[in-house]
């Protein structure tokens, strides 16, 4: 279990290598273990994605 809250989050591309490494970015801020950095759902949309 310590391994799920404190190991290392690989990168999406890194573990699915066909996977787009455009959405690194987005899928780490929603793992993001410290919820005060994750982006909140309904608060005006996320600033990763271009509207």
């Amino acid at each position: 279990m310590a391994a799920v809250y404190e190991g290392e989050i690989p990168l999406p591309s890194k573990v699915n290598r066909r996977g787009p490494k455009a959405i690194d970015a987005v899928v780490m801020k929603a793992l993001e273990r410290n919820r005060d950095k994750r982006n909140r759902p309904g608060a005006g949309g996320s600033t990763l994605v271009p509207a």
